[in-house]
C-alpha cells in the first residue's frame, strides 16, 4: 500500500461520489463539482507521473522493498522493556485525558451491567464533546488534541512493533504482548466513542502489514468487511444510530446511515463550500482558512472558531449544536483559492507524493524504523482530507514518538556489557 494508492482511494471513497449525488439530487444545478473535484484529480495525476518521470521512480520499488528481509537492530528483551515502558505512559496519559475510565468502557459495561442505555449513550456523548470540542466552546483546555494524537500514534506503534517481532520469532510471549497492546489500542484510542481515530488504526496495521508481506485481493476484502463490522459495532453506541434500533427497517436505515457517512458525509461539504460561494454566501478566504488550520495544528492554541463549525451554521441556521461540518482537502482549497487554486494544488499533490515514495521505499528496513515509514504512508494519504499542513502537524508527533522509542532503545542497549550483549543476541 503506497501513498499514491491510499490518496487516490481516499478521493475515489470519500470526494467522487458527493459529485455524482449533487447532480443527481439537484444539490448542484449543473456539474460545476463534477468538473472542479476531475480537473483536481487530473492535475494530482500529471504533478505524479512528471515528477516520477523525473526522479527516475520505477513501479518496481516498492516490490524490491517488500522483499527486503527484516532484521533486529536491538535485543528481544531491550524491545520488549522499551514497549513497556512507553505503553505505561500512554496509558497515564490516557487515564488523564479521560479522567478515570474512557467513556466508550464506562457505556459498555453500564449495559452490561442493565443499566439504562439512553443514560450510557447521554454519558457518552457528553463525555466525547467535552474531551474533543469543550475547549473551543467554553472549556477548559487540558492538552486533548495533543494527548489523542499522541495516543493515536503511540499505541497502534507500538502494537506494530511487537506484532513484527512475533511474526520474526514466532514466540507466545510476544503474542501475548500484541493481544494486550491491541486491547490498549482499542480502550485509549476508541475511548471517547469516536470512530474515525480506531479504524485508521486498523488502516495503518494493514499498511505495516504490506510493506512486509504481500497482501492480495481475498485478504483484502476480509479487510474491508472487518473494518466494516468494527464501524458497525462502535456506532451502535453513537446517538444516531442507537436512536433507530428497534424500530421498523432499522437495519436498513443503520446501513443507510453508515453509507451516508463513509460516502457521503465530508464530500458534501465539499459541495456546499463551492455552493455557497457560487450564489455569494460564502467569500473566498484568501488562505486564511489555511493559516487558521495552520495555528490550531499548534498545541494549546485555539485561532478563532474553526471555519467547519461556520460551515456547519450556514448550512443548518439556528442550529445550537457543537456540530463540525468537516471539508475534505479539496474544500479548504476551493475557499481559499477557488478552481485555479485547487488545480495548482493538487498538481503539487502529486509531486509531494511521487519524492516522498522515492523516498520511502529506497530505505533500508529496519524494525525500529518500519513503523515510522507506514505513518509517512497513511498520512501522506491521508492529505485527501488534511493536506500538507495535515500531513506535517501529525507527523512531527509521529517523529516525536519515534525518537522517544529510539532513545529508550539506544539507552538500555548502551548500559549493556558485551557479554551481556552477545548474550541477549542469543
Amino acid at each position: 500500500m503506497t501513498p499514491f494508492l491510499l490518496f487516490a482511494s481516499c478521493e475515489i471513497v470519500f470526494v467522487w461520489p458527493s459529485a455524482i449525488y449533487a447532480q443527481i439530487t439537484e444539490l448542484s444545478p449543473d456539474a460545476y463539482p463534477a468538473l472542479v473535484i476531475t480537473l483536481a484529480f487530473i492535475a494530482f495525476l500529471l504533478g505524479y507521473l512528471i515528477f516520477n518521470r523525473v526522479l527516475g521512480y520505477h513501479s518496481a520499488m516498492p516490490g524490491i522493498f517488500l522483499n527486503n528481509g527484516l532484521t533486529l537492530t536491538y535485543p528481544r528483551k531491550v524491545y520488549f522493556f522499551t514497549i513497556a515502558a512507553f505503553a505505561l505512559f500512554l496509558c497515564a496519559a490516557g487515564l488523564y485525558l479521560y479522567q478515570g475510565i474512557p467513556p466508550f468502557i464506562k457505556a459498555v459495561t453500564g449495559l452490561i451491567r442493565g443499566k439504562n442505555p439512553q443514560d450510557m449513550i447521554s454519558l457518552m456523548s457528553e463525555a466525547r464533546k467535552y474531551i474533543t470540542k469543550a475547549h473551543y466552546f467554553g472549556g477548559a483546555y487540558r492538552g486533548q488534541g495533543l494527548i489523542r494524537e499522541v495516543m493515536s500514534i503511540g499505541w497502534p506503534y507500538l502494537f506494530a512493533l511487537s506484532a513484527l517481532i512475533c511474526c520474526k520469532t514466532k514466540k507466545l510471549n510476544w503474542a501475548a504482548l500484541s493481544c494486550i497492546l491491541f486491547a490498549g489500542l482499542f480502550i485509549f484510542i476508541a475511548g471517547d466513542g469516536t470512530r474515525a481515530p480506531f479504524l485508521w488504526s486498523l488502516i495503518y496495521l494493514v499498511i505495516v502489514a504490506s510493506l512486509v508481506i504481500k497482501l492480495n485481493w481475498r485478504s483484502m476484502t476480509g479487510v474491508i468487511a472487518a473494518l466494516f463490522v468494527c464501524l458497525t459495532l462502535i456506532s451502535v453506541a453513537s446517538p444516531k444510530l442507537y436512536s433507530v434500533l428497534g424500530k421498523k427497517g432499522a437495519v436498513a436505515t443503520a446501513g443507510k446511515n453508515l453509507a451516508d457517512r463513509i460516502f457521503l458525509g465530508n464530500g458534501l461539504d465539499n459541495i456546499y463550500v463551492m455552493e455557497f460561494i457560487r450564489s455569494g454566501k460564502l467569500q473566498y478566504r484568501g488562505g486564511n482558512v489555511h493559516l487558521q488550520k495552520a495555528l490550531n495544528s499548534i498545541p494549546g492554541i485555539q485561532s478563532g472558531t474553526p471555519f467547519s463549525r461556520e460551515l456547519n451554521q450556514l448550512i443548518h441556521p439556528g442550529k445550537k449544536s457543537t456540530s463540525y461540518s468537516s471539508m475534505t482537502y479539496i474544500g479548504t482549497i476551493y475557499v481559499d483559492f477557488g478552481l485555479l487554486g485547487v488545480i495548482i494544488v493538487y498538481f503539487l499533490l502529486g509531486v509531494m507524493i511521487a519524492f516522498s515514495e522515492l523516498i520511502i521505499f529506497t530505505r533500508k528496513k529496519s524494525l525500529t524504523e518500519l513503523p515510522l515509514l507506514a505513518f509517512a504512508v497513511i498520512y501522506l494519504g491521508r492529505m485527501s482530507f488534511s493536506g500538507p499542513i495535515g500531513f506535517g502537524s501529525s507527523f512531527i508527533a509521529v517523529y516525536a514518538c519515534y525518537l522517544m522509542i529510539k532513545f529508550l532503545l539506544e539507552v538500555q542497549y548502551a548500559a549493556l556489557s558485551p557479554i551481556k550483549k552477545e548474550a541477549l543476541e542469543c
